[in-house]
Order: C-alpha cells, then structure tokens, then sequence
C-alpha cells in the first residue's frame, strides 16, 4: 500500500494503471474520493484528485536529460513503478498461479525483484527464477505429491479470495501438516517473541494431535492437558488483546473426556458437518415445511440405494451400472471423517477393495519362501510346500510361484500402494510377531508389493486374499499417524522375512 501511496503522490497518470481494483478503492477512501464504479470510474476520482492539488509528475524524458531535478525524479518514477510490478507478481505468486503463467505474465526485471525480496538468487533465466520461487512456495505449502492421498490436502492458494472458505478437514491439514513446517522454517532460528510464538502455536498443535488419536493411552492425556495448559498461558503473555473465549475453557475439559470415553473420532463433529454439506447440495423448492420432507426423503432414498449396491449379488449383475454411478456420486475417499467412519464399521474393516493387475507375476524366491512360512505358521503346522522341491507326501499342498500383483488396496479409508508405484501411500506402521522383538511391537517400514493369492482350502474351497510384503524402515521413532495394519485385524497378511 505504501508503493501505491507514493505512485499517487509522485506517479504519472500512467501508472496509475499498475493498480487493481482494491487497492484504487484504499486509496479513494484515504483521499476522500468518491468510492464507486469499475476501475476505470475510481482511478478517474484519484487524476481529478492529483489535477485538484497539483500531485504527480508531469516530465517527460527530453526535458528530464536536461534538468537534473526532473531526472531524479523521472528515476524515482521508475522505481516506484517497478516496485509496483513486483508487488503484483508477488500476489500472483500467493495466489498459487503455475509456472508457466509466472513466466509468462512477468519480465525477468520484475522477477529478479521478487527474488531479491524473498532473499533468493537473482541469476539464471526466466525459467530458473521461478523455480527457485516455486521451491520456496512448496514450503508453504506442500506438494500434493507428498501428501499421502488418502489426507485431503490443503489448496495451494488457501487464505485468497479465490479459494474461499476451507473444509473441517482441509484445516486440519493446513494446521497440522502445512503451518508447523512453515513457521519452523521462518522462526525455528529466531529469538524472543517470534520464538515464543512459534512455541505456543506448537503447543496448540500437539494438543490438537494428542485429542485426534484414534487410540489413546493416559500418557497421550497428560501430553493433551499439558500442552493446553502451556498454551492457554503463553497466549495470555504473547497477545495481550486477544479474550479468552467459552472454547478455551471448555479446551481444558477435554482431557476428563479422553479419560472416560476414550479417542473422540466418535463424537467430534466432522460427520455433522460432512452431512451439513451434503443436505446443502440437496435440490429443494426452499419452502419450510417442505424442505424437511425433501431433506429425509432424498437421504433415505440415497442411503438405500448404496446399500443395495453394495451387495455382491446385485454389483455382478449390474457392474456397468454400479461403474457408473461410482464414477459420479462416489464420495471423496480422502479426508478424516471418512477414514474414522469405516474404522467403526465391522463389515469396513474385514473388507479390503484391491484393484488388481490383469497378467499373473511370480514372486522373488526369498518372498515365497517368506510366504510359505507365514501360510505355514497360520496353519500351525507345514501344509504347504515349494512345488520346485518336489517333497510329494500327503497332506502337503504344492505351491506355484504364481500371484496377481495389485496396484492398490483401500482399507479403513485408506489407500496403500507399493513404494515403487506411489512412495506416499506406502509408509506404514505394522506389527507381526514373525519380524519384531516382540509381540505386538510396531515397527516402520514401506510396501514393496502388493499381491492376491488364490488357493484351495482343505475343505476343497477356493480362497482368495491380500498380503502385504513390507521393508523395515530404520525410522528412530514411529509416526502416530501413520495408518496401522494389524494382521489380527484385518483379511490382509503380512510377509515375515529377514531383511
């Protein structure tokens, strides 16, 4: 706003023309401008302002080579113009315009001014510029190529008026994933008060993180009320006219709650507000008395019919249909109120929706050696066996090298795949007793494959499963968020091998 002050007290008519709408509509309501109309209309009301108190320069380029005044002050003209240029690449820039649009919208004068301001390199090309700015915007916002997709990530240009309002969810993300790398970055050197507000922000987070478990113990409890003690406190110190809201005392209750009714996905309200977005989307003629009626009527008629497609018999008659509808009413499978459904439902969490290959692949000789062992220990004894060692006894079922891999597996609201399709969605937490010092213990590690199995059973049946062959990662500690599987769990089994 001080560029444009300066360009309206020194500027020429021209460059006046640099400015937007806003900033046109500011700087009327300062001078005491009439305040209406297009862009056109309010930058008439600033010239007849300049006209009326003789503001602005007037000299043009041959007398300016000849006065020494009006050359310094044709260079100052200059200057300010250009730190408007720059002020609106800048803007673009946080609007998360793409590169293309930057290099193409921008010269490389102005460019080298935006580096310069966010202390960056000023040489290279066009090109190299607004990489390095891209790099730096990448901080702030993290590509969605490294959030895991089953997290609905927060948009690249959150806080503009062109994104809008932002879901439950999309804050959570912002809050959790994006701001805590950002102000680390900017304030993790700093000293004084940009330390102790980067501090009480993380003390808020960690209280947000502890109350969002899925699963708790008394330890994660003392961490929640500990953090919200210290943050309650240092926002008293750091914002001195900030008021302390019914929220924030019901904030330190929170932790009575985890003690007696355990994790709180159960009762927090990201299902409420899903549904609240749903009825909104709900076609209505917007008469109260009606509206309810239509409001119940098209809820029901959709529960019921997800439901009845959800059946096997129903979904093999009509797959092309059942496609379809998918395709075009399925819901985002993204996001926490989802994910924290399905945990809840016992029917979600046997079932596992893998997307299979369509040719059959044979496994590394060390992964089906760690395969039969893991059908072997399931079974409590060996009934399976190597149909390459040809140790034909009875009761042994021969095994051929042969799988289906699968590109992905949906579970609990989560999608995995392998690290060599997608690393993001392969980091996990498992525990299996074959791989683990003990029982029960969780360890780090990243899919390798995916794969189906199909077999017959000693009844005769044919069956068919999930398994799941992971690396351990040499991680030092482990991620509560990180989706956990348990074999006990879930129809998907883990590999044990000896890496």
């Amino acid at each position: 706003m001080a560029v444009a002050t300066q360009l309206v007290l020194n500027g020429t008519d021209h460059s006046l023309e640099l400015l937007d709408k806003n900033t046109l509509w500011h700087l009327c309501h300062k001078y005491g401008c009439r305040r209406y109309g297009n862009v056109k209309r309010l930058r008439k009301a600033l010239l007849a302002y300049r006209a009326e108190n003789n503001l602005g320069g007037h000299l043009t380029g041959s007398i300016s080579r000849h006065n020494p005044i009006a050359a310094s002050r044709d260079e100052q003209q200059r200057g300010l113009e250009a730190e408007m240029l720059v002020v609106r690449a800048e803007k673009a820039w946080q609007q998360g315009k793409s590169a293309k649009t930057l290099v193409n919208s921008h010269t490389r004068t102005t460019l080298v001014g935006l580096c310069a301001r966010h202390a960056l390199a000023t040489d290279g090309t066009k090109k190299q510029l607004v990489d390095r700015l891209m790099q730096v915007d990448h901080d702030v916002v993290p590509s969605t190529d490294e959030v895991p997709s089953w997290v609905d990530p927060a948009p690249r240009n959150f806080g503009t008026k062109q994104r809008g309002k932002l879901s439950a969810d999309q804050w959570f993300s912002v809050c959790t994933i994006n701001l805590p790398f950002t102000l680390i970055r900017i304030w993790g050197d700093e000293q004084g008060r940009r330390r102790a507000m980067l501090q009480n922000y993380m003390d808020l987070m960690t209280a947000v993180v502890m109350s969002s478990m899925l699963a708790i113990n008394d330890s994660h409890v003392k961490a929640y009320e500990e953090a919200i003690v210290r943050y309650l406190r240092s926002l008293k110190d750091l914002y001195k006219a900030s008021e302390f809201k019914p929220n924030h005392h019901m904030a330190l209750h929170v932790g009575a709650f985890l003690r007696r009714f355990g994790p709180v996905h159960s009762i927090r309200t990201f299902f409420s507000e899903r549904m609240n977005f749903m009825l909104q989307r709900i076609n209505t003629n917007r008469k109260f008395g009606e509206l309810e009626l239509t409001f119940m009527k098209t809820a029901c008629r959709s529960a019921n019919l997800r439901a009845l497609l959800r059946a096997d018999g129903i979904r093999n008659v009509v797959k092309d249909f059942t496609d379809m509808y998918d395709g075009l009413f399925n819901e985002n499978k993204r996001g926490t109120r989802l994910r924290e459904t399905l945990l809840g439902d016992e029917n979600e969490r046997r079932q596992a929706t893998v997307q299979e290959a369509k040719s059959a692949v044979a496994l590394d000789n060390d992964a089906f050696k760690a395969f039969i062992s893991l059908l072997n220990t399931e079974c409590t004894m060996e009934s399976f066996v190597d149909i390459r060692e040809l140790r034909l006894k009875p009761g042994l079922q021969q095994m051929v090298n042969t799988v289906v891999d699968c590109t992905s597996l949906f579970l609990h609201g989560v999608t995995y795949k392998a690290a060599a399709k997608s690393p993001k969605d392969s980091n996990i937490v498992f525990s299996h007793p074959g791989i683990n010092s003990g029982e029960g213990e969780h360890c780090a590690g990243r899919i390798k494959q995916i794969f189906v199995h199909r077999r017959r059973s000693s009844g005769g049946d044919e069956m068919r499963e999930v398994f799941l062959f992971p690396l351990k990662t040499q991680a030092a500690t482990i991620t509560a968020n990180f989706p956990t599987l348990e074999v006990a769990s879930t129809t998907t089994g883990i590999i044990a091998s000896q890496w």
